[in-house]
């Protein structure tokens, strides 16, 4: 019977030595001694042979592991190597397993009956390897901390979607417009992030310089109307808001199971502080399961030219990234919350759009400028979440100058008092103002120790503060 051989090559892809810890060749003759280190970006072979006739088959073992340049640098981990090939068996084994930031990549598993093999394994750190196992690579380009750190930061409070609305009728159908501050995760809550690169405690603690979240803003297309010149529009349209991170990405990558470890002796889970810090209601709210759709009456009357009718969507992108030691900083999680939406027209000149002034839809409640009859003012919309239902509000006018706002689903009306016109500053800045309102009833129905359902509002709601003046809203 001719000779077994097995051979394996080390590729060293670190920035250190590595060094044999121990090796062991219980059946079979080393082809020559085993290297005891391997330099960085060097080779190292280890091979092993049984003799032709020999009644036996290969069977060996190694373990190696980095040298640290100093006494104060922690070591990287180890690998271990075995394998195992019978003489009276047709059943081949071999493996190569990494401990701490170490990884492999190349390496081959002898298969079944191969008397005769060779392999290679390049060894690295998650440090320096190009990939993330969870492979995240087109997410990085998109909302990569590269781009993220470029944008716009704003205080979430002053958030206004008729800001960020471009005026034009661009082409892309979402764009990230604005983002938080940086906000660092504490280290005690560190051991509730699942990351993939530093799976451990160790690894955390020794390679990792900081966790830390943002939040993103970005607007989206969620239906568009084309409305030829002369025409007219009147239809009920099915509206339905998305998840699109959720639909894109892996349930690793997903925010709600990147921190989804248990608390320990920790007073909050890391999940509970995430939810408190950004307002969250839940984590994974906007998966598909809980996608709600609302059918909403689009009403345009006919004007002498094209236009497209948009209906935009602000949402909030939640999204969690790491720096490592060397400066690296990736994206390791990420959710997608949607906050409100708003339509916008379109105006087509020639080969250009421009935005209309006025929006027409039958949502729209026709108020009139007092100084002329004929001047058409656009009624205050928008969306709020309240105990896991989406709410759509819009203002209300109760005669004169007195004003409310309306609630759907429940129809729930209310009249504000004092009078917001008492204010100059809601006189000038209504939209911002009926905006801080609405996002005001929602914390307070939110955070109500008895839950609001959509059938069962409180006659009074107290305590509303927008700039600077507590209003209570009683229902019409």
């Amino acid at each position: 019977m001719p000779s077994w051989t097995y051979s394996i090559t080390i590729i060293n892809n670190t920035d250190r030595t590595l060094e044999l810890v121990s090796s062991s060749v219980p059946w079979g003759n080393k082809e020559k001694d085993f290297p005891k280190t391997i330099n960085a970006g060097a080779t190292g072979e280890f091979s092993v042979y049984s003799p032709a006739g020999a009644p036996w088959g290969l069977e060996f073992y190694f373990t190696m592991r980095d040298k640290p340049n100093s006494s104060e640098e922690c070591n990287y981990g180890s690998f271990s190597f075995s394998v195992d090939m019978p003489y009276w068996k047709y059943e081949n084994r071999s493996s190569l397993t990494c401990t701490g930031i170490l990884t492999q990549s190349g390496f081959q598993k002898i298969p079944d009956g191969s008397h005769d093999f060779a392999t290679t394994a390049t060894i690295s750190t998650t440090l320096t390897s190009d990939k993330s196992p969870t492979d995240v690579s087109e997410y990085n380009d998109r909302y990569s901390w590269t781009n993220a750190e470029k944008l716009e930061v704003v205080d979430p409070d002053e958030v206004v979607i008729e800001d960020v609305i471009p005026d034009k009728n661009i082409l892309t159908s979402r764009k990230t417009v604005l983002r938080t501050d940086k906000s660092s995760v504490s280290q005690n809550l560190w051991n509730q992030i699942k990351d993939t690169k530093f799976p451990d405690a160790y690894s955390k603690k020794h390679f990792v310089s900081d966790y830390f979240t943002v939040m993103l803003y970005e607007i989206r297309k969620n239906k568009t109307i084309s409305i030829a010149a002369n025409q007219s529009y009147n239809k009920t349209l099915e509206i339905s808001n998305r998840s699109t991170v959720r639909r894109e990405t892996r349930e690793e990558l997903q925010i709600e199971n990147v921190v989804n470890g248990s608390g320990g002796p920790e007073k909050f889970t890391l999940s509970e502080t995430l939810r408190i810090q950004y307002q969250i209601s839940n984590l994974s709210e906007y998966c598909e399961e809980d996608m709600k759709s609302v059918r909403e009456e689009f009403n345009y009357d006919a004007i002498e030219t094209d236009r497209n009718v948009v209906l935009w969507d602000l949402a909030q992108v939640l999204a969690l990234y790491r720096t490592d030691i060397k400066g690296n900083t990736e994206l390791i999680g990420i959710g997608d919350y949607y906050v409100t939406d708003i339509q916008k027209t379109y105006i087509k000149d020639g080969a250009s759009e421009y935005d209309e002034p006025e929006l027409e839809c039958a949502n729209s409640q026709e108020n009139y400028n007092a100084d002329d009859d004929n001047a058409y003012v656009s009624i205050i919309q928008g969306t709020v979440r309240i105990n896991n239902v989406n709410y759509r509000w819009r203002e209300a006018s109760f005669g004169g100058l007195n004003r409310g706002l309306e609630f759907n689903p429940g129809n729930h009306r209310y009249k504000f008092r004092p009078n917001p016109h008492d204010d100059p500053y809601y006189n000038k800045h209504q939209v911002t103002w009926y905006e801080s309102m609405a996002s005001q009833i929602a914390h307070v129905g939110n955070t109500s120790a008895t839950p609001w359902t959509q059938n069962n509002w409180p006659s009074t709601i107290r305590n509303l503060k927008v700039n600077g003046i507590t209003y209570t809203a009683e229902e019409r």
